[in-house]
């Protein structure tokens, strides 16, 4: 008798337990990735530019004090180029603790914003056209204006 009230009592914790689709509970989201959606434009002054080289990535750090910053150690999430309007549109995972991304763009001959001056001053001729802080949302829209040099 004693084993079959533990047991009725177990199974009424564990039912307690579970996620409820009704009202009064909450699902616990065992996602170890989230999506987001891109909807990305590059101009210039002239119109919208092709064939731009886009990364999206870990946010790079520089602390020029610091010897652990700007170590290319990041991980890239996505690759991919504008089409002939200038656009490019995709659906990229990053793992579900990500929070910010940086969008990198490279079209030579040209430059375009950066959220970190002082690492695009440490990487030289080496620096990519653009590279921009963004915070991740399930759809981001990103609209890059990039100059001749």
């Amino acid at each position: 008798m004693r084993a079959l009230l533990t047991a009725s009592a177990l199974a009424g914790l564990f039912s307690a337990c579970g996620s409820s689709g009704g009202s009064g509970g909450s699902t616990f989201d065992y996602s170890t990735s989230s999506d987001t959606r891109l909807i990305l434009t590059v101009t210039d002054s002239s119109g919208p530019l092709r064939g731009v080289a886009v990364t999206i990535e870990d946010v790079e750090t520089y602390d020029p004090d610091s010897d652990d910053s700007a170590d290319g150690a990041g991980q890239s999430y996505f690759r991919g180029l504008t089409d002939a309007n200038g656009q490019l549109e995709a659906v990229f995972s990053v793992p579900a603790t990500v929070r910010t991304v940086d969008v990198v763009a490279h079209l030579p001959g040209y430059t375009g914003s950066w959220s970190n001056v002082a690492l695009k001053d440490s990487l030289g001729p080496f620096a990519p056209t653009s590279r921009t802080t963004k915070t991740l949302a399930s759809e981001m829209t990103v609209n890059l204006t990039m100059e001749a040099r």
